[in-house]
């Protein structure tokens, strides 16, 4: 069941003067859409907007996936908004995809609502572990799964490729602005990246768990990139991460 509760505010109704202006401009009636955000029923917290991703086990590390979550309302210390990481998953056992899918499932039943997650996770996949993917999603949930691999940001569908370095100069960028919150694993493989020169040179494959985020915040600034303060990032790691 999904912790998270979708909120439609009340908007004033449209007036006879508004419709009539439409007329004279011969333009259709205006339509004022309800604006919404995300509630978190545990923590009362706010989000204007939630992204899932996760990436496949690397050469040392296991499959990590991530949800994340844009404040609704601007930090009073920083002046914008924070980017949440409100769960964090790991399998245990080095090549598990099966059980890295099973926990996105489950992380996209936690937070999942209208519109929030509908697709699945984001990720970027190379040709054998998408056939992996594809084939255990299939296996375990069938033909009609309500979730699959999503393509990142930075992908070329076209081409099936995808620029890595894009995603991390990405996270590097609003990395002042994440909150780590609880996520102790991902923590730890942060501190494990020196600077934002260590940073550039990775490969999804050297950490799954960096992956993970850079494809989360990534595909979350895609989506809302006029909340954000467009100021230079660097990759520093301060006390409270």
């Amino acid at each position: 069941m999904t912790i998270i509760q979708r909120i439609e505010e009340p908007q004033l109704p449209i007036v006879q003067g508004e419709r009539d202006f439409a007329r004279i401009q011969k333009k259709p009636y205006p339509k004022r859409p309800h604006p919404y955000y995300f509630l978190n029923t545990e923590t009362q917290e706010k989000y204007s907007w939630l992204e899932g991703a996760f990436a496949p086990p690397g050469h040392q590390y296991p499959g990590f996936a991530v949800i994340i979550g844009l404040d609704r309302e601007k930090h009073p210390t920083y002046g914008e908004h924070i980017i949440r990481v409100l769960e964090e998953f790991e399998t245990e056992k080095l090549a598990d995809i099966k059980g890295l899918i099973k926990g996105c499932v489950a992380l996209k039943q936690k937070y999942g609502v209208y519109p929030l997650l509908q697709q699945g996770f984001y990720t970027e996949l190379d040709e054998p572990s998408s056939d992996r993917v594809y084939n255990i999603i299939s296996k375990l949930y069938g033909e009609k799964s309500e979730f699959w691999p999503v393509p990142g940001a930075y992908s070329n569908v076209q081409t099936q490729s995808f620029d890595y370095r894009e995603y991390l100069i990405t996270l590097a960028h609003y990395k002042r602005i994440l909150h780590i919150g609880q996520a102790a694993k991902l923590k730890a493989y942060i501190l494990m990246v020196r600077d934002g020169k260590d940073l550039l040179h990775l490969k999804p494959q050297d950490n799954p768990a960096i992956a993970a985020i850079a494809y989360a915040v990534s595909a979350l600034v895609a989506k809302k990139p006029w909340q954000f303060q467009q100021e230079d990032g660097v990759w520093e790691l301060e006390d409270e991460y």
